[in-house]
């Protein structure tokens, strides 16, 4: 090999390269479907499609599989480690002692390196579905660049009822990120789709988006109002006030189980241990113990708000209940609503009685809202105060805690920056005017939450108020 490149880095680094090609997720796949899985075998395998004049689209979806969140971690961490091995068997080739250093975060940073990762966002469970049902070609070695999407890739194939719909970004993104029917036509854990040329044998289940199924008596032959719709889904906030469906495909019912944020699933038999206004105990019929938090803070990925996500625990819910595998224990008061057929069901809004009239508040298909429709449709925002400290900063006066009341202009708390020269710090304590700092609250409302983020270090120290802040 060294003689065929000429230098003997290149010969080393080929090496490691055939060694390091196929991964065990890829190794799997190959065997199931019955093609060579070795380095030479997939080669020759390859060149011998082309001796076939078949042609096959790239957004056909019989050319794919679906891949699911935690495989792409699992390929992450292969790819994390198989580098680090190649480097380190390339140094052993040259007489080096063999090292292997994996930083602690390397999987985190190749998985933000990733050309769709998003943060996960929990203000609504309409939200979470959507997101947990998005697919596109994009992602680990998939389809990044811009140039690749042709109508070809972005169009709906023929062949791919059952494994796609045409629910998809009203923008010039259309296409390129699509979504799973409520319930997809995968037949195994390998993300092997069971292929379909056309609706025949398959439900409404199988055919349409959660944005289509959700909705009743959804037009399918007006396409830019689906595409609107079903972007539109990721928009909506949970209300205070919300109704449950009066007419309904039984999609908002279906909703709690995929949406875990929002709800809390059994996932075996057991019993309720302990019940308190803030957390739920239960056991396990095998020991194991879990909590179930009632009172929940979720955060908004893309603008950096929060909203309350509060928990009530489902009506059969005690102390000492025993419950079954795949029961609703608890799920979000905002985002659901208990149907007049006793189920529970994902709410989208307020039903209201609605009386048009011109007049000089309306401007085109808009009007002003009355008081109480505006406090039926409230949504529950938390605004966050923060301030970033220094390890010795002393802390004073916190006086509030998780649930008190505060009106605007409230001092929540006052703080001093100290150093590590005592007689600096000393020189400032006659200066307080200047050295002191304090946090207002700007807006009326309750505390709902306290937290408090630091970086662990070896010889990290800590001043005594600022310990006695965080315990």
């Amino acid at each position: 090999m060294e003689e065929f490149a000429g230098n003997s880095n290149t010969a080393i680094y080929i090496e490691n390269f055939v060694d390091l090609f196929i991964d065990p997720i890829t190794k799997r796949v190959c065997e199931l479907y019955n093609i060579p899985s070795d380095f030479v075998g997939m080669f020759i395998y390859a060149v011998s499609l082309f001796t076939t004049y078949k042609t096959t689209y790239k957004g056909d979806i019989r050319s794919y599989r679906l891949i699911t969140p935690s495989e792409i971690i699992n390929r992450c961490v292969y790819d994390v480690i198989s580098k680090e091995l190649s480097n380190n068997a390339a140094r052993v080739k040259r007489g080096s002692r063999a090292k292997v250093n994996i930083a602690k975060d390397a999987v985190i940073q190749r998985l933000q390196s990733l050309p769709n990762i998003n943060e996960a966002n929990g203000l609504s469970a309409f939200r979470e579905v959507m997101e947990g049902s998005q697919v596109s070609l994009k992602g680990h070695n998939g389809i990044n660049e811009p140039r690749a999407y042709t109508n070809n890739v972005r169009m709906f194939n023929q062949n791919n009822y059952g494994s796609e719909t045409c629910a998809t970004a009203y923008s010039g993104n259309a296409g390129i990120v699509k979504y799973l029917p409520v319930n997809p036509t995968v037949t195994n854990l390998a993300g092997d789709y069971e292929h379909h040329d056309g609706p025949e044998g398959l439900d409404a289940a199988n055919l349409s988006a959660f944005s289509d199924a959700y909705v009743p008596y959804t037009r399918y032959n007006h396409c830019a109002r689906r595409l609107m719709q079903s972007g539109q889904f990721n928009h909506i906030l949970p209300a205070v006030d919300s109704d449950p469906m009066l007419v309904s495909s039984y999609a908002d019912e279906a909703a709690i189980k995929m949406t875990p944020k929002h709800s809390y699933i059994a996932k075996g038999n057991g019993k309720i241990k302990e019940m308190n206004k803030d957390f739920i105990i239960i056991e396990y019929d095998n020991k194991e113990v879990d909590a179930i938090s009632l009172i929940n803070v979720e955060r908004n990925a893309d603008k950096g708000y929060y909203v309350k996500n509060d928990f009530v625990p489902n009506k059969q819910v005690k102390v000492g209940y025993k419950f079954k595998e795949g029961e609703i224990l608890a799920y979000s008061k905002d985002s659901y609503r208990r149907k007049t057929n006793g189920h529970i069901g994902l709410a989208a809004g307020a039903l209201v009685w609605v009386l048009t009239c011109d007049g000089e508040a309306v401007w085109e298909d808009s009007c002003l809202p009355f008081e109480n429709l505006s406090n039926k449709l409230a949504t529950r925002v938390v605004k966050r105060i923060a301030r970033i400290m220094d390890l010795n900063t002393e802390i004073r006066d916190w006086k509030h805690k998780i649930g008190e009341e505060v009106k605007p202009n409230d001092v929540l708390f006052k703080y001093k920056v100290l150093t590590d020269d005592d007689t600096i710090n000393e020189l400032f304590s006659n200066m307080e005017s200047l050295s002191l700092k304090e946090v207002e609250a700007h807006y009326k409302g309750t505390i709902v939450d306290i937290r408090v983020y630091w970086r662990e270090s070896q010889n990290m120290s800590l001043s005594k108020s600022m310990k006695d802040f965080y315990t």
